[in-house]
């Protein structure tokens, strides 16, 4: 598909994505990936980032505003003294967006309509974080707009971002070639549904459960989907070249237990086997593993940046925090393990993680405040620290695994 930025343009005049109706009321607690504050901290700063500094936001390509609404939300939350720029090239995108953030009272976010490539002469930063989510996806040549990106981060800095995945759409691009095949434009979303409707199960578009039900979904997310003018995902081998061509480097995957193949195998010698193999090596092969990863969200950073968020399971300071599951609740363990709900973009799993009779006093004492020390001193038998630690671990590394856990030298509220 040759890019038209002129075309693209007109497709996002008319379908401002995503789809936010008039009175639309989840903005008051928005919180999306990779735009989660908790997880920038995390897996960018390794935890440690005091947000009682400055804290300099872009959100490259922010559509209708769910980044700049839920970050600068966020950010109002922790007290943090932030500035954010948005710049979009839909002027109808960015009307939206600017009244959600009015509505919101988030005033001091400043808007810009324009490329990418517009940015070093417009809103040149150096920005601490910078949002690139789900828009790689629509640009004509990635490697110059993360070029671009990757020169207005400020040492220490990093880009989240949402791309999607190339086996997990599988279906969608022979759906949006058939629609061209039949000079479909981009207003024809009752072609597109005619279309939807009348596959058949052996379609791979019907065998692909992620997307096999349209009807529920508006005509702006029909349109998005299959009348795109510019649209491609990418694996997780086109990623990290991307990357690295951009001077970066994939700091981490969310949620990471998704790209890691060797906790589902059995046979010990193919465990070893991937195991052995380098961190990005072992993504590869789980995003083929997996088979239905439809969004990647990940974490870049400088090539010269090392980030070790694991670093603080050392740290008596270090607190963790939870991000789906209630404070205080813990799950009830069963034959030394407990269930967990991992989502991955529109994907849902229900995973079972280790843990021991020490796991639901652990995790009915995260509140989000507790320190490590705290929280072990807490403990009921007098464990030492070490083997607290021990303990706490074997918690930590499920539920970080499955995007449910991270740690933070702050307290950072929902």
């Amino acid at each position: 598909m040759s890019f038209d930025q002129a075309e693209v343009v007109r497709f996002y005049e008319k379908h401002p994505y995503p789809y936010r109706p008039a009175g639309h009321g989840d903005d008051a607690s928005l919180i999306g990936i990779p735009s989660d504050i908790r997880f920038i901290n995390h897996f960018i700063f390794s935890g440690t980032r005091d947000f009682t500094k400055p804290f300099r936001v872009l959100v490259a390509g922010g559509g209708t505003g769910d980044a700049v609404i839920g970050l600068g939300r966020q950010l109002a939350l922790l007290g943090c003294p932030a500035e954010l720029d948005y710049i979009d090239l839909s002027a109808k995108s960015r009307e939206i967006a600017e009244g959600r953030a009015r509505d919101l009272g988030l005033l001091g976010a400043r808007f810009h309509t324009g490329r990418i490539q517009d940015l070093p002469n417009v809103a040149p930063g150096p920005y601490d974080y910078i949002d690139f989510c789900g828009v790689i996806n629509h640009v004509g040549d990635q490697e110059e707009v993360l070029r671009v990106l990757a020169g207005l981060l400020a040492p220490g800095g990093g880009i989240g971002v949402m791309a999607y995945g190339q086996l997990g759409r599988t279906g969608v691009y022979h759906v949006q070639d058939m629609l061209r095949q039949v000079g479909a434009g981009q207003d024809d979303v009752g072609l597109a549904r005619a279309l939807l409707s009348a596959l058949p199960e052996t379609n791979w578009h019907q065998r692909n459960a992620i997307f096999k039900d349209t009807a529920p979904e508006p005509d702006v997310e029909i349109a998005d989907r299959y009348l795109n003018p510019s649209d491609r995902a990418f694996d997780v081998a086109e990623l990290r070249d991307l990357a690295s061509g951009a001077g970066m480097k994939i700091a981490a995957f969310a949620p990471p237990l998704m790209y890691d193949p060797v906790p589902f195998l059995e046979d010990q010698e193919l465990r070893k086997r991937i195991a052995a193999l380098p961190w990005i090596e072992r993504c590869i092969f789980a995003e083929k593993f997996n088979g239905d990863i439809a969004m990647h969200n990940f974490y870049m950073v400088a090539e010269a940046t090392v980030t070790r968020p694991d670093a603080l399971l050392e740290a008596k300071n270090a607190i963790p925090i939870m991000i789906s599951v209630p404070a205080g609740q813990a799950p009830q363990i069963i034959n030394g393990g407990f269930g967990i709900t991992m989502r991955c973009g529109p994907l849902v799993r229900q995973m079972t993680l280790p843990g021991t009779d020490q796991s639901p006093h652990i995790l009915r004492a995260i509140d989000g405040l507790k320190t490590l020390q705290q929280i072990h001193r807490s403990m009921p038998g007098g464990l030492s620290w070490r083997a607290f630690q021990r303990e706490f671990a074997l918690v930590y590394r499920g539920l970080n695994g499955v995007g449910e856990m991270v740690l933070s030298t702050t307290p950072i509220p929902r």
